[in-house]
């Protein structure tokens, strides 16, 4: 494991190796080899940093590597590795749309950007975990959750003198476009 390692080329990579497995072992096998390789990379890396009493699932030591374990986790998630009632079709698309996505595009389709805003012409938080912990914590008013495939805003209670839907002419609807 390195530092320099770059989180999103791994998960594009891995996420590259687990389609293929699916296609020659089957989606159960995929899991499978998805399991085992983060079980391997976060037992190499608590040995390396000698972090045995308490586990680091965050890779802790490289900050580059932080999301890493979030990514597997939604690749695992994924509708590509479930294994009912997927369409033949659909999983063809998942598996071509996939594996034809960069390191920059694959990780944001797996697990959605989310920034927090303070009204329409002000960011807060440019990139906030995906969970209800975030959401409370964070002091903003308008949350935008962005997969790619669609665009979410969120206004709280805070947020309810501000004009919905956001005027075209506001900075939260220029960095949507």
């Amino acid at each position: 494991i390195y530092e320099s390692a770059d989180e999103k080329a791994i998960i594009t990579l891995l996420a590259h190796k687990v389609i293929q497995a699916s296609l020659e072992e089957g989606i159960k096998e995929a899991r499978f080899l998805l399991q085992d390789w983060l079980t391997m990379l976060l037992l190499r890396y608590n040995k390396e940093v000698g972090s045995f009493k308490e586990l680091d699932l965050k890779f802790g030591h490289f900050q580059n590597l932080s999301n890493l374990t979030r990514y597997v986790f939604a690749l695992f998630k994924a509708p590509l590795l479930q294994t009912e009632n997927m369409e033949t079709d659909r999983l063809t698309y998942l598996q071509w749309l996939y594996t034809g996505s960069c390191s920059s595009i694959l990780p944001q389709m797996l697990y959605p950007n989310m920034q927090g805003w303070a009204d329409l012409n002000t960011v807060m938080d440019v990139t906030l975990s995906l969970n209800s912990t975030s959401t409370i914590s964070s002091n903003s008013s308008i949350f935008v959750v962005d997969s790619l495939f669609a665009i979410i805003i969120y206004y709280t209670t805070k947020a309810s003198s501000l004009p919905y839907p956001p005027p075209p002419n506001c900075l939260l609807m220029e960095g949507i476009q």
